[in-house]
């Protein structure tokens, strides 16, 4: 479990990070400040994930479609 530090720490890397080269409108398995594997399908992402790291907490994001507004 992350302390609050470190949640804040990989908050900022999350909201600075460019996810757009693994793809717009994909998803992206996140562990600790690294994406550990991308692809479209979310059940078949997570699930590589789990096989990598399968004692670490894994974040599924889906990467916003190029034309979509993001406020900041």
């Amino acid at each position: 479990m992350q302390t609050q530090t470190e949640k804040q720490d990989t908050m900022k890397w999350f909201t600075k990070t460019d996810f757009s080269k693994y793809g717009h409108g994909n998803y992206v398995a996140i562990v600790g400040k690294k994406v550990v594997c991308s692809g479209t399908d979310p059940e078949i992402v997570f699930t590589k994930a789990k096989k990598q790291c399968p004692d670490k907490e894994i974040i599924l994001w889906k990467i916003p479609k190029k034309d979509m507004m993001v406020l900041r």
